[in-house]
């Protein structure tokens, strides 16, 4: 199956800074410093959840932020609260997510669609729930065999995002069949009823020792994992949206 063009977004690749040892001398530090790619830029931080609880539940582990349909934060924690955050990012409502047997979530990954509907994966198992604006289970999307059977659990859908026709899910981690170095990027396709199908399934070779920890689209980024001694890969466009150069498009 082929996913139609509608991520119409750039995928940047964002690297954190590794800390650098005791023993080196602050010239060969600051010349080892790369805290994020020369194109992007930091428009602002806000530090408003720092030490903060709601209803007695901690505003923190967050794995997740999300636009709602009014145009505020959501933000995911991946203890499976959901927390609705006011115009100065304080929350300001939360909410227990909770699987078919009531059961708290591995909750990593965080989209929410223009109906209002919560999409939420959960890493271990892997799965990709749907729930309404109340935090009332909807359902499960269909998930290929291939990532069940292969999985490394806590290792599976991290990061997830819409652009309200597509979804994409990407993993931390490998499959056991792939090896160490490839990622895989799972996608949906929205039916005009609101039904999720799946769709196609994506890999490419990563940087050794990187792992995906989130997806934005509008405009589409994509978080990464590891050390800014590895080098950047390169890009390139896919259908509408970009994924690595090299990337291999699976039927599932």
């Amino acid at each position: 199956m082929t996913i139609r063009s509608g991520l119409s977004a750039t995928l940047a690749a964002v690297v954190t800074a590794a800390t650098l040892t005791a023993a080196a001398a602050p010239a060969q530090a600051a010349s080892r410093i790369r805290a994020c790619l020369p194109s992007a830029s930091l428009n602002g931080f806000s530090d408003a959840l720092d030490k903060t609880s709601l209803d007695g539940v901690y505003a923190g582990n967050l794995s997740s932020l999300a636009v709602d349909a009014n145009g505020r934060l959501a933000a995911l924690s991946d203890r499976s609260q959901l927390f609705s955050l006011d115009r100065h990012d304080r929350p300001d409502g939360v909410m227990a997510l909770a699987d078919e047997n009531g059961r708290q979530l591995d909750s990593e990954g965080l989209a929410i669609e223009r109906d209002g509907d919560r999409l939420v994966t959960s890493e271990y198992e892997p799965s990709v729930r749907r729930y309404d604006r109340h935090g009332r289970l909807l359902g499960q999307l269909p998930v290929p065999e291939n990532l069940k059977a292969y999985k490394i659990a806590n290792r599976i859908f991290e990061g997830l995002t819409s652009d309200g026709r597509t979804l994409v899910a990407s993993m931390e981690g490998w499959l056991t069949k792939d090896g160490t170095g490839i990622r895989r990027f799972q996608t949906w396709q929205r039916g005009h009823r609101g039904e999720y199908r799946v769709s196609s399934q994506f890999a490419y070779m990563g940087d050794t020792g990187y792992g995906i920890s989130g997806w934005r689209s509008a405009p589409l980024s994509m978080r990464r994992r590891g050390s800014p001694s590895r080098p950047t890969p390169s890009w390139a466009t896919s259908r509408g949206w970009r994924l690595p150069a090299g990337a291999m498009e699976f039927s599932v």
